[in-house]
Parts: C-alpha cells; sequence; structure tokens
C-alpha cells in the first residue's frame, strides 16, 4: 500500500495518474497473495493489511481536506 500512497502524493492529477494508481494497487495485491504463497503471512493478516491500507490512503487525504477547509473558512480575508 505504500506503492499507493507514493503515487497519490507525486502524481499530479489526471488520467495517467490513475494509470500509475492501478498499477500500484495491482503490485500490492500480487504482493500480498506472495506473502501468503510463502506462508510469510496468513491470508487473514493480508487481508486486514491491505484494508488498513486502503482505510489510511482514502482517509487522511479526506481529513485534511475537511481540515483544510475548516481553516479556510475561519481564517480572516487577505487585504
Amino acid at each position: 500500500m505504500t506503492a499507493v500512497g507514493l503515487v497519490l502524493v507525486l502524481a499530479p492529477p489526471g488520467p495517467s495518474r490513475w494509470r500509475w494508481e492501478v498499477r500500484a494497487v495491482a503490485f500490492a495485491g500480487l504482493m500480498a497473495l506472495s506473502r501468503v504463497h510463502l506462508r510469510a503471512h496468513w491470508l487473514s493478516d493480508t487481508v486486514a493489511g491491505a484494508l488498513l491500507g486502503a482505510g489510511l490512503a482514502l482517509g487522511w487525504p479526506a481529513l485534511l481536506t475537511a481540515l483544510r477547509g475548516r481553516i479556510g473558512a475561519q481564517a480572516p480575508p487577505a487585504p
């Protein structure tokens, strides 16, 4: 899920970002399946990690956007 977070932070919005997001999600999924196949983790561990990572990747930007809007509404107008 680190790859997905890096794409969200580094790639500018647009069609190319969408392609990179799909690639990053596919990479993360294959990595998780390889960990299960190699018996390094249980399937439940990888599913829980993917859900936690997705929640963080989607939740933090939403929270920061909401806070930015709230702080911007409270700021005094510029002279």
